[in-house]
């Protein structure tokens, strides 16, 4: 440990930074975290050129030619089919949820429904809000102890909210009667469950929730009626 300076609660204490006897470099002071955060790109894939409808989700153009892959098969996807979606993270994912959110129902005027898409994480619900800020101009991160819950809860039972970032929890839990107004009606575009894995890997005996999912996923089909949404495992 080494102490860093006096801050107004005393002395500042952190660690030395890590570097094993082994590694030589001569000159250069070299640590084996530096490339952690080199700005180099490391991906090779080559850009495709966009869709007109990707103006929707203020994009320009793809990322690679497997997202325009991914994005043309949610899109196309026939009403009631499940869509798996596996890119690496960092390749656009978020965008093959983001964008059918987006998307007006055909025949009901411009409303964009409502998309339940299901994250593991608080502070994933508000990084993906943040990416959306632009495109909805309202909340769409849904937390059940925040003031606004009610006005999101009523967005999504008149399908007017697009897309809702919520957990498995808010899913069956204080936002599932809300959705359950929205499939009576036809509302519900897509059901996204984001970082899919999860649902095997915590819902045992951690997150009981994720193995509720497909029991509410099942009932919220039935309600659907004839035209049951697609639901999306990224």
């Amino acid at each position: 440990m080494m102490i860093r300076g006096d801050t107004e609660a005393g002395k500042a204490i952190a660690a030395l930074r890590w570097k094993p006897q082994w590694l030589t470099t001569g000159s250069i002071n070299l640590f084996p975290e530096d490339s952690l955060y080199d700005d180099a790109g490391r991906r090779a894939d080559a850009e495709a050129p966009p869709d007109p409808v990707l103006w929707r989700a203020g994009v320009s153009k793809y990322r690679s030619e497997a997202q325009r892959e991914a994005v043309r098969t949610v899109l196309s996807a026939p009403a009631g089919s499940t869509v798996v979606v596996n890119l690496p993270t960092g390749s656009g994912k978020s965008l093959c949820a983001l964008l059918p959110s987006l998307l007006p129902i055909p025949g009901e005027s411009g409303l964009p429904g409502v998309t339940p898409i299901i994250v593991p994480t608080v502070g994933l619900a508000l990084d993906l809000e943040g990416r959306s800020t632009s495109l909805v101009q309202h909340q769409t991160a849904y937390q059940p102890e925040d003031p606004s819950r009610r006005e999101t809860a009523l967005r999504c039972s008149a399908g007017v909210q697009g897309p809702v970032f919520l957990s498995p929890e808010s899913f069956v839990g204080s936002l599932a009667e809300p959705l359950r107004v929205a499939a009576r009606s036809g509302f519900i575009r897509y059901l996204v469950i984001d970082e899919a894995h999860m649902v095997s890997t915590w819902g045992d005996d951690f997150r009981p929730a994720f193995q509720q999912i497909a029991s509410f996923r099942r009932e919220l089909i039935a309600l659907s009626g004839s035209e049951p949404f697609v639901t999306l495992l990224l």
